[in-house]
């Protein structure tokens, strides 16, 4: 039993929207299949087992079925600071890029600050310099 994974600690904890797997693809054939996508607010025990994460009822789980495609979108709608995703059998876990899409649950250091709008900040010149303002 290899069940690889692969996981992220986002930092904080999150409204996570969605995933974008983007899948590797340079063979000609899907190489991602039959996985699990698994979301807590706590570290993943070590040694945990896909058997331990499913029993667990403060891990959010979603599993995907059969060959993924090139780019998967997958909706989760739940909250977590870190998220895995394990093979749910053996082989390699193949996987070019992995975004993950939602937005902080604890205040931002940017609330209450007044927003810049770059159009009455110009006129910008198309060049790596700096311009100063008249």
């Amino acid at each position: 039993e290899n069940r690889p994974w692969w996981e992220i600690d986002l930092g904080a904890d999150h409204a996570i929207n969605e995933i974008v797997i983007f899948n590797r693809s340079d063979s000609g054939q899907s190489r991602l299949s039959d996985f699990y996508v698994f979301v807590s607010d706590v570290p993943f025990a070590t040694g945990a087992s896909i058997e331990d994460l499913r029993n667990n009822a403060l891990v959010f789980e979603y599993y995907y079925s059969g060959a993924a495609g090139i780019q998967e979108n997958i909706n989760l709608n739940t909250e977590g600071r870190y998220l895995r995703i394990q093979l749910s059998g053996t082989g390699t876990l193949h996987m070019s890029e992995v975004e993950v899409l939602g937005c902080f649950l604890q205040s931002s250091p940017c609330d209450g600050v007044a927003s810049v709008e770059i159009e009455s900040a110009g006129p910008y010149l198309d060049t790596d310099g700096i311009q100063n303002l008249v």
